[in-house]
């Protein structure tokens, strides 16, 4: 008797894990086919990829886990990591863990971290632990311990161990915000700012990413090296 229930047990696990598997196949092959006839992408949809899936798929609540080579990929970005989950309603939520990469195709910037949320709702992410942003538009790298932002108004709240790089220009904070838009990047927190053999720190620093010009507020300290052909010739 005790065999027979462990058998029909059995049975009606693998029976719910077959339906399981068989609306999850239809799922992904659903999520293949989010394109138009012409192979593009409409707005807001997006296809994913991996080498190995899990998930729950029912009416009422859909989460998937990609591993092995996940990829998340729309028009308007292509998202890597060592695992991938998408989930919530109209799946407007995804988080990626784990050797993070991100192209964003719209702000034309790329995207490294271990951890990655996005809301596809409000359009607004966060990224965590080692994140490193390349502004391509604006030829600059932001690195910090966190980032956060929406990707409609531009501007990016950075977070502990802030570095920028420009070009001949290195700058240092605990704390920054950058607005790509204004093309201004605002640092606080003990920020220094370094340019060739130069550097001063203020309680803020403004940095305008075109013009590489600074502003200095507040404690200001600095030094600053002469070059050879600055100094003056005295007259004999």
């Amino acid at each position: 008797m005790r065999n027979l229930i462990i058998c029909l047990v059995y049975i009606t696990f693998l029976s719910g894990y077959a339906q399981d598997q068989k609306s999850f196949d239809k799922s992904e092959k659903l999520a293949e086919k989010l394109k138009t006839e012409d192979g593009t992408q409409k707005k807001g949809e997006f296809t994913f990829r991996a080498d190995f899936s899990y998930g729950i798929m029912s009416p009422l609540y859909r989460r998937i886990i990609l591993k092995g080579n996940p990829e998340v990929i729309s028009s308007d970005f292509k998202l890597r990591a060592d695992e991938i989950e998408i989930y919530g309603e109209g799946s407007a939520y995804i988080e990626a863990r784990g050797n993070v990469y991100y192209e964003d195709y719209v702000n034309k910037m790329n995207v490294k971290s271990q951890f990655l949320f996005v809301n596809r709702k409000l359009d607004s992410f966060y990224l965590q632990k080692g994140v490193e942003l390349e502004d391509l538009e604006n030829e600059l790298v932001v690195k910090a311990e966190r980032i956060e932002g929406s990707r409609k108004t531009s501007v990016y709240i950075m977070q502990y161990s802030v570095k920028i790089y420009k070009g001949d220009i290195f700058a240092r904070a605990e704390n920054g915000i950058y607005n790509k838009e204004e093309k201004e990047i605002v640092l606080e927190g003990v920020p220094v700012i370094y340019q060739d053999d130069n550097y001063y720190s203020a309680s803020r620093i403004v940095l305008n990413t075109e013009t590489k010009k600074y502003n200095l507020e507040g404690d200001v300290e600095g030094k600053f090296t002469q070059v050879e052909g600055d100094v003056p010739q005295q007259k004999k």
